[in-house]
């Protein structure tokens, strides 16, 4: 019997990949190996071939799907809030640079203040450590 890793469900309808009925919302299995590692292989599924396949209960495969889907958003939450604070610190780097060296880089403000770069990025780090 293969493996499989219950991956959450799909966000739009589509056929069953098993029997073909279309579904509303298919349960997304993802092919494992036998230590559970998966091998990127993706089915859409109904729920009832999804329990069949798993050898699972229905509410077993609604219930990990569920579980996975809030696992996704989660990690989609903390993806947009990890760039959130990526984007804050380029804007921030942009205009340092631009008020105290009036460049657009790190490297334009090495070469304009006869500083190595990595001294102009340190002063960076300290100005923005300050920065609420």
């Amino acid at each position: 019997m293969e493996t499989y890793i219950i991956r959450g469900t799909a966000g739009r309808p589509a056929d069953c990949d098993a029997c073909q009925k279309p579904v509303q919302r298919p349960i997304i299995l993802e092919t494992a190996d036998r230590a559970g590692s998966p091998l990127g292989h993706h089915s859409h599924l109904g729920l009832d071939c999804a329990a069949r396949r798993t050898g699972k209960d229905r509410k077993v495969v609604e219930a990990e799907a569920e579980r996975a889907n809030e696992r996704r958003r989660e990690a989609e939450r903390h993806a947009a809030r990890q760039e959130a604070v990526r984007l804050r610190i380029v804007r921030l780097e942009r205009q340092w640079l631009q008020e105290t060296y009036g460049a657009d880089d790190m490297f334009d403000a090495a070469e304009k203040s006869g500083k190595d770069w990595e001294v102009v990025w340190e002063e960076f780090n300290e100005w923005e450590e300050t920065q609420p």
